[in-house]
């Protein structure tokens, strides 16, 4: 503690002493009797004024924390000054004017408005004519003629200044803080709502403490610093300790068979196996807890392993019937540069553990990037369970998502059934078609993706489940909040991480290797002919990546081991196939469109552009060319024009730039504009 005299620094010291206890040592620096060392070193500095600041701040190692303290009133003195008659002419006697304003600043603060407060320091050249007189300690300062002089003596240390010491020095406990509550007693809270807060934080505490104890598990939980801040009744009846022992010693020291401090460090053991702990064997279940995103403690929730199933046991079952993720990024096929996009957005993702929301059309591999997400999150060793949200009935995905108990509804089964969110227990569970869930489910999902807790269909019993959720949709959930058909607080509980999968139409390049890859899984080797890989390349792939597989599919079977040919594709596209130009006639531009699905107009509309930006010496982007075509009558979005540019580069008429390079036209592209002219 920095100060100006000793017998100020004693008083402080002694004040926050009988609140902090005798386990903090204070040592007073009074710059009035001595110079200030070159070096301060503690674990806090306080200072007594502000003016001491400067000279203390160049004599500590950087990070040292530094508070300077405010000062109150005695209770018993705040009510004497409020109980004076209103509109009194009262002297505000202290050292210096500055120092006067200041403690009229602090009456004020403490709703002392009905006075005429007069400030008043030594040396002024005018005595207002008063009666009476307040001051802080300094009664010899009172000037001759007042005849009332109210001292209030040394004050006292402010509640909030005694709290930020207990917070820096990690002080606050539940003995130290029902001290803090007494000094608020005995003191007037400069905020004045610091008093309400912590009698407020103390009931809910007791609440919790009380809820705590009627739980089945025991319950044990720690800081971010590995010091036990929960140890419940059932904890001790079950390992034999006292909590009041217990709490506020470090974990790893009194209970380190319960390895609490893994999962501070992000490696929890592996949820459920049994732990040896005070010649008690048992099942525990490990919650990081967190707030704001940051990890603050952790807590254990254990039980006797004898006679119970492990959730360990129940967290591998799903996968023994099918519930785990088969696909890495590496199944993720593809050299687009917008698909390559998205992969490295997923891998970010995947690091999280925050709620993931993927958007795109049917067939364009949705579950697919779901796994890969799930296989490259700390979570693989865990379950990955899908359902298709549209594919049940409400009243039965209702049940399969959250569990029944026995006798819920006719047709239960006996001993009732874990429902697909206690079966992703550690793991992820993946929501496809999240779009098209009823009402009734969606508040009961809200719910748990809140609380991190369900409660089964025609159960009592809350469960918590520890797992990360990823939803699919190929519907525009926004516009179906605001049509009122899905809720909008659980479409941002879902959209924390939004993704969204391009279709294939805007990344013509990669049907080549997506095409390539699928005969391969058909056990079929050869190389695609131009003519083939043209005539893909003009569909417009309405069902994306599973349609091209399709495709594949059907070509294998009908060629019945014969070489590929255009005429082993599907009926519907027959028509573009023989369409598609021979490598002949790919050498005039104008046949070359003829085979593509474009207008001619839009094409001639398109290009002109591009020709136009290129003779200002500008390179134009497919944003400012969506702009320059909706001006000129052409209606067509930014991905429109995307799509139709990348046909037009397998046309040979354009060459797409990557980032701001813009695309420019080829040869091809400016003959084809001279043909049209003509």
């Amino acid at each position: 503690m920095v100060c100006v005299t000793e017998q100020t620094g004693r008083l402080l010291a002694d004040q926050l002493t009988a609140v902090l206890g005798e386990g903090v040592t204070i040592e007073i620096i009074a710059t009035q009797d001595v110079p200030l060392p070159s070096r301060l070193e503690a674990d806090l500095i306080l200072l007594t004024s502000r003016p001491l600041a400067p000279a203390v701040n160049s004599r500590v190692a950087p990070g040292t924390p530094i508070l300077v303290t405010n000062r109150t009133l005695w209770r018993r003195d705040w009510q004497a000054i409020m109980a004076l008659p209103a509109r009194t002419r009262v002297l505000m006697v202290h050292e210096t004017l500055e120092t006067a304003h200041n403690a009229i600043a602090l009456l004020y603060e403490l709703g002392v408005k009905h006075l005429e407060l007069i400030p008043y320091a030594p040396g002024a050249e005018t005595v207002p004519d008063v009666d009476l007189a307040i001051t802080f300690g300094h009664p010899h300062l009172v000037p001759p003629g007042v005849h009332r002089v109210k001292d209030t003596g040394p004050r006292p240390l402010d509640p909030q200044t005694i709290l930020d010491v207990m917070t820096r020095l990690d002080l606050l406990t539940e003995e130290s803080s029902l001290r803090l509550q007494g000094w608020m007693g005995k003191t007037m809270a400069r905020s004045h709502g610091l008093t309400a807060t912590i009698a407020w934080v103390g009931e809910l505490r007791q609440q919790l403490e009380t809820v705590l104890d009627f739980s089945g598990d025991a319950i044990v939980a720690c800081d971010s610093a590995g010091r036990v801040t929960v140890f419940n009744r059932r904890a001790e009846e079950l390992l034999g300790l006292r909590g009041a022992e217990i709490v506020g010693q470090p974990a790893a020291e009194v209970l380190p068979a319960l390895a609490l401090e893994a999962v501070l460090a992000g490696r929890p053991p592996l949820p459920n196996q049994p732990v040896q702990a005070m010649g008690q064997s048992l099942l525990v279940t490990y919650v990081p807890l967190r707030r704001h995103g940051r990890l603050v403690g952790a807590a254990a929730l254990c039980r006797p392993a004898q006679g119970a199933v492990s959730d360990y046991t129940l967290a591998l079952q799903p996968r023994e019937r099918g519930h785990a993720a088969r696909y890495t990024f590496a199944d993720m096929v593809g050299h687009s540069e917008v698909l390559q996009r998205v992969i490295s957005l997923a891998r970010q993702m995947a690091r999280s553990d925050s709620t993931i929301l993927i958007g795109g059309e049917t067939g364009t591999g949705k579950e697919v990037l779901a796994q890969a997400i799930h296989n490259a999150s700390p979570r693989q060793r865990g379950p990955f369970v899908a359902v298709n949200c549209a594919a049940l009935p409400e009243s039965l995905l209702e049940s399969e998502l959250f569990g029944y108990e026995e006798g819920s509804f006719t047709g239960a089964a006996r001993g009732g059934r874990r429902g697909l969110f206690e079966q992703a227990h550690t793991g992820t569970i993946f929501l496809d078609e999240i779009g098209d869930i009823s009402p009734s489910v969606q508040a009961r999902l809200l719910r748990v993706l809140e609380e991190r807790h369900l409660m089964r269909v025609g159960g009592s019993r809350v469960i918590p489940v520890d797992v990360r959720v990823i939803a699919a949709t190929n519907r525009d959930l926004k516009a179906l909040c605001d049509e009122g058909r899905f809720r909008a607080d659980l479409y941002y509980r879902l959209s924390v991480l939004p993704i969204h999968l391009p279709p294939l139409r805007e990344r013509l390049e990669d049907i080549p290797v997506l095409a390539q890859r699928f005969l391969a899984q058909r056990g079929c080797h050869r190389p695609l002919s131009p003519e083939i890989i043209a005539a893909l390349t003009k569909h417009t792939w309405p069902g994306n990546v599973r349609e091209l597989r399709n495709c594949m599919e059907y070509m294998v079977t009908v060629a019945a081991g014969e070489e590929l040919t255009p005429a082993h594709l599907p009926p519907e596209m027959q028509e573009t196939a023989a369409a598609s130009p021979s490598p002949a006639a790919a050498a005039s531009p104008a046949r070359a469109l003829t085979a593509s699905p474009l207008p001619g107009d839009e094409t001639r509309m398109i290009l002109t552009a591009i020709a136009k930006a290129e003779a200002a010496g500008r390179r134009v982007g497919r944003g400012t060319l969506a702009a320059q075509l909706r001006a000129a009558g052409l209606m067509l979005t930014e991905a429109e024009v995307r799509a139709r540019l990348s046909r037009m580069a397998a046309a040979g008429l354009v060459s797409p730039g990557r980032g701001r390079a813009g695309t420019r036209l080829t040869p091809a592209g400016y003959q084809y504009l001279r043909e049209q002219a003509h």
